[in-house]
């Protein structure tokens, strides 16, 4: 598997895990707080919808043009993003 492969399936994979913990955030404003200033505090789910997709899509744009170190950036990004919410309680939803 290449490094450019490696890297692009973690991406994706701790996006979808920060997808979900961040739509458990969404639906417990009472329990959690986002701290994403793009999405504010509390986001609504089809906010929380449509920045995930334009971050989905543009994995793939990083990909296709074989961007490994900006795709190996986000998958560290994302693992230590949704650890940290791990750690906080923060299931999926």
């Amino acid at each position: 598997m290449s490094l450019l492969l490696l890297a692009f399936l973690l991406a994706e994979l701790f996006l979808l895990v920060d997808l979900l913990q961040t739509r458990y955030i969404s639906k417990n404003p009472d329990k959690f707080s986002e701290i994403n200033v793009i999405l504010g505090e509390h986001p609504n789910l089809p906010a929380v919808n449509l920045y995930f997709a334009v971050w989905f899509i543009g994995m793939g744009v990083l990909y296709y043009f074989s961007l490994v170190y900006i795709l190996a950036a986000v998958a560290i990004m994302e693992i230590y993003v949704t650890v940290r919410n791990y750690k906080l309680g923060i299931k999926f939803a």
